[in-house]
């Protein structure tokens, strides 16, 4: 996140440095331990610099993030959904983009309207 942030103009030469490669592939290693925040974390920062990890990795994560959807906040779920629409992810599982879908609507009334907004 802390990476995203930092490099938003700069994050072209950011996802050519190998570093920034081998942080990625740690973060997969480590997706079935990560929680609510951090699986929205990674997420997000993936689509802030415009880095799509590949199928394998998002399902991964998606598979990760699907029995903790309840424990999302309303931001976490928009920003979820701003990042696939970003990483141009239009199906990353019929029943996760399902399941946000139900927690946003769950959570409509908590929602900003930035929040509704973007998702």
């Amino acid at each position: 996140v802390t990476l995203a942030r930092a490099a938003p103009r700069g994050a072209q030469s950011l996802r050519r440095d190998p570093r920034f490669g081998r942080l990625v592939a740690r973060t997969e290693e480590l997706t079935p331990t990560l929680g609510a925040q951090a699986c929205a974390n990674v997420l997000w920062a993936l689509g802030r610099v415009r880095h799509h990890p590949g199928e394998a990795f998002l399902r991964r994560l998606a598979e990760a993030s699907e029995g903790l959807l309840a424990d999302f906040w309303p931001q976490n779920l928009a920003n979820c959904l701003w990042a696939y629409a970003v990483l141009r992810r239009h199906h990353p599982g019929v029943s996760h983009l399902a399941a946000l879908a139900d927690e946003v609507e769950a959570k409509a009334a908590a929602l900003s309207p930035a929040e509704l907004a973007s998702s």
